[in-house]
């Protein structure tokens, strides 16, 4: 269906995982309580295990993500046009 982007939480991590040949990008933003191991694959384009949150935004046909941790830092960037 051409989703651009798929959020969801619990993992208790904060990943960016893209498979080759996807046109979806993958976000977990859920590192805002406990926080536990988060294994890496060659899909995953940045992961954490870190707390913090997501701040995803789509300007135009543009999608803006920032995953930033507990302390206010922003520890990834990723952005992309549709």
């Amino acid at each position: 269906y051409k989703v651009q982007a798929y959020i969801c939480g619990h993992d208790h991590n904060m990943q960016h995982n893209h498979p080759e040949n996807s046109y979806t990008d993958y976000v977990v933003s859920g590192g805002g309580s406990e926080v536990k191991d988060n294994p890496k694959f060659n899909k995953t384009k940045f992961a954490e295990s870190l707390a913090g949150f997501a701040d995803l935004r789509i300007k135009g046909d543009s999608l803006f993500l920032s995953l930033i941790d507990k302390s206010g830092s922003v520890v990834y960037h990723y952005s992309r046009a549709k």
